[in-house]
């Protein structure tokens, strides 16, 4: 399937999501303007850390006013493709056959947790039917495997190996597609914002909002994701068409830094026909696994 250049938005957005319960410091959005303009934090009303409902629903309030698009770190579905299985739970009759029904089904599994919290899908709750699929703290399920997705084997052809979204332990994308799955299928019943690629960007002339990998973006601008260099980081910027951060400012964590630089590469990249198309999306991945946005 092909796909026009969206329309110019108004607002890019980069967050860098956590799985983690309640409220966190590793939960960071940065956005910018059309231009050149460093991205700027987007702050907590009251100076709180968010909690993804909270940032969530920012988002979609923003998008009323604005074109935006936004990007996170989180896988928009599991493994489906690979080796020709063609199925994201495999030995389990009743897995399901689309993204949609996949984010669905662990809404279901996870709707006694607040907050988009997705402990319950990989650590086995009363309600779960997949846990035997994913490596906790507690140990490997005894149908885990590290399976990756189309994307993610072209992000390590390209240099850029992601982690397996099987594995929940510790700070993982495994944790955080769990919970920014259900975030999916909550914007999918808004109606608020169009998926990208499992939806074509430009058909409502909505916000989108696609999925992203930090370390590609660093790696394409051949840097690497040092917090503390802040030489370093403004090259970054540079690389993508955005002036230096201001002086004075510093670092103290890496997130903060990846939500930056997210929000500065979407602006960048927003307008290349090649992102949107890339040559190694299959349809299979197109509609059942997602794209990384930026992997070729």
């Amino acid at each position: 399937m092909q796909f026009n250049v969206p329309a110019q938005f108004n607002r890019f957005i980069g967050i860098d999501w956590s799985g983690a319960e309640g409220r966190t410091p590793s939960l960071r959005a940065y956005e910018c303007l059309p231009g050149n303009a460093c991205p700027t934090p987007i702050v907590h009303p009251n100076g709180w850390n968010w909690n993804r409902t909270e940032l969530v629903n920012h988002i979609i309030h923003a998008q009323q006013a604005s074109r935006l698009l936004v990007g996170v770190d989180f896988a928009f579905a599991y493994p489906f493709c690979d080796s020709g299985i063609g199925c994201y739970f495999p030995q389990y009759v009743q897995s399901p056959c689309t993204a949609s029904d996949l984010w669905a089904a662990i809404e279901q599994i996870c709707a006694n947790d607040p907050d988009f919290y997705g402990d319950q899908l990989y650590n086995g709750g009363a309600n779960s039917r997949f846990a035997s699929y994913f490596c906790t703290q507690a140990g490997s399920g005894p149908n885990y495997e590290q399976r990756f997705r189309v994307t993610e084997q072209s992000s390590q052809a390209q240099g850029t190996p992601p982690g397996c979204t099987f594995r929940c332990v510790g700070p993982s994308v495994g944790c955080g597609t769990a919970s920014g799955i259900r975030v999916l299928n909550y914007l999918k019943l808004n109606n608020a914002f169009e998926i990208w690629p499992f939806y074509i960007p430009p058909t409502r002339n909505q916000s989108v909002i696609v999925e992203v990998y930090p370390t590609f973006f660093f790696a394409a601008a051949g840097g690497n994701r040092q917090y503390q260099n802040i030489t370093a980081l403004n090259a970054v910027l540079s690389f993508y068409g955005s002036l230096p951060v201001p002086a004075g400012v510093a670092f103290n964590a890496q997130d903060p830094v990846d939500a930056l630089v997210s929000a500065a590469a979407l602006r960048n990249w927003a307008g290349q026909p090649n992102r949107w198309n890339p040559q190694t999306m299959t349809p299979c991945a197109q509609t059942h696994e997602g794209w990384i946005f930026g992997v070729l």
